[in-house]
């Protein structure tokens, strides 16, 4: 997959600063769907499935499918009785494939110059989260999370997701000790669900964009994530 945002030379990233937003994705055509690959739990042994199609006027994307939380038949259960079972919940997420450079190798996104995302999408009610893969280097990976709430209905939201408000997490869990994402370390994106609630799902994606907007320019530090063990919150002052 080739990388449209790499990194940026100095001129590049005035001339980025310049601007309010910048397209990451138009869904305009069936070839669009071909930069980004699906997973559920069936990959794991459980029931859920999804697809990503174009939408019904083939100009906008449609990640659709069924979650089922009917377990794998290799799921483990403690024999503990005082342990209470642990419980299993379908999942499902579309994410963007590697970008790659000369020979193949891997190539990051470079998100200078920006300060949020802007997502134009239609859903039908859940609750997704909207992911991005920060790459430290050697083997130091982190994700960054954010969940978006869909309204249902007809009516499109256009959601804007600010850097500083991305959490960061591993294997799904936030860690204790917020750190500030390499802007030029970006490995990829992706839409994932998984909210407990068995039943189909449909979120149809217009465009993904970066935007700046000085509303969300925080403090230094580049994050804006109440540490429990730290007395001041980074951008409230309290």
């Amino acid at each position: 997959m080739k990388n449209k945002f790499a990194s940026a030379h100095d001129h590049a990233l005035a001339a980025r600063s310049t601007k309010e937003d910048q397209i990451i994705y138009y869904f305009r055509n069936s070839g669009e769907l071909e930069n980004w690959y699906i997973m559920t739990d069936e990959d794991v042994g459980a029931r859920s499935w999804a697809e990503l199609v174009q939408g019904p006027n083939e100009m906008t994307a449609a990640f659709r499918g069924y979650l089922n939380n009917t377990p794998p038949k290799d799921y483990v259960i403690s024999n503990d009785p005082l342990e209470p079972t642990p419980n299993f919940y379908g999942f499902a997420y579309v994410e963007t494939k590697p970008f790659e450079g000369v020979l193949g190798r891997e190539q990051f996104m470079n998100f200078q110059g920006f300060n949020a995302f802007k997502i134009r999408l239609r859903g039908d009610g859940r609750k997704y989260h909207f992911e991005t893969l920060c790459d430290f280097g050697f083997g130091d990976r982190m994700m960054y999370t954010a969940p978006i709430y869909t309204n249902g209905g007809p009516l499109w939201q256009e959601v804007t997701i600010p850097f500083a408000k991305l959490i960061a997490s591993i294997d799904s869990g936030a860690v204790a000790k917020q750190r500030e994402m390499a802007l030029d370390r970006m490995s990829n994106f992706r839409f994932l669900i998984r909210d407990k609630i068995e039943g189909p799902f449909h979120l149809e994606i217009d465009y993904i964009a970066f935007t700046r907007d000085v509303t969300y320019e925080v403090c230094e530090s580049g994050i804006d994530y109440y540490d429990p063990w730290e007395p001041i919150n980074s951008n409230s002052g309290m």
